[in-house]
């Protein structure tokens, strides 16, 4: 019997790897992007020739009604969908004295209220099922002057996935995984990208195919429901 799963972002940098990941464990994908396309049809491509299958859906995760308009759109295909990968998010520097309203509606809508609004919806389609977040090790700290509605985003998303946790037990499960320095942010040089790995407590590079495999484990576990996975080279503990 075929699962499916829907990743959100799912064509570029961690959610390619996700999408890959779940496709490789014999997942058809239900593949969400924005804007990119070529990206998306490549690696479209890339799943069907491992034999599962992968459909595109093209939305604006910033506009509420756009974001209802996908999760329906899969649902007609895939009555069942097994699970739910919420990572599309958008990273936008900004210190807490410098926040607009543009900057931080940004963010939020983005980042958790298409986040909040899927998981209510997919709640109401589905007896049983997962949903994965994509959070970030920032979660775990103030420290993150620069990038102050992004963190505050997140920390509501990590929030939200315990509370829905415990709201749609028994049949759905709902995990999160926060990863660290993966692979750079835009505006980051290679260089700094390394000195920030370095100063991580393991001080080595984490692929973004280990993420994929740190999805297939909170899948795989069916005891688990509620956690943050910190896949951060222990930055969390810092």
């Amino acid at each position: 019997m075929s699962h499916t799963a829907l990743i959100t972002g799912g064509s570029k940098r961690l959610g390619a790897a996700m999408s890959l990941a779940l496709a490789e464990s014999g997942w058809n994908i239900a593949l969400h992007f924005h804007s990119s396309r070529p990206e998306a049809q490549e690696l479209q491509s890339r799943i069907e020739s491992l034999g599962v299958k992968c459909t595109l859906h093209q939305a604006n995760l910033q506009s509420s009604s756009e974001a209802n308009r996908l999760l329906m759109e899969v649902l007609e295909l895939n009555p069942r969908l097994e699970v739910l990968v919420n990572n599309a998010s958008v990273f936008d520097k900004s210190p807490l004295i410098e926040v607009t309203e543009e900057v931080f509606d940004r963010q939020f809508n983005l980042n958790f209220r298409t986040p909040f609004f899927l998981m209510q919806k997919y709640s109401g389609s589905q007896k049983t099922g997962q949903i994965v977040n994509i959070l970030d090790t920032k979660i775990s700290t103030n420290q993150a002057p620069n990038y102050t509605a992004y963190n505050l985003s997140k920390k509501a998303l990590m929030h939200l996935t315990q509370m829905a946790a415990l709201d749609f037990a028994p049949g759905i499960r709902v995990n999160a995984i926060a990863p660290g320095p993966v692979l750079p942010a835009e505006g980051i040089s290679e260089n700094e990208f390394q000195r920030i790995v370095y100063e991580t407590p393991l001080q080595h590079e984490i692929s973004p195919q280990a993420i994929g495999r740190a999805l297939i484990y909170l899948i795989d576990n069916t005891s688990l429901t509620g956690q943050i996975l910190y896949f951060d080279n222990g930055s969390h503990l810092i």
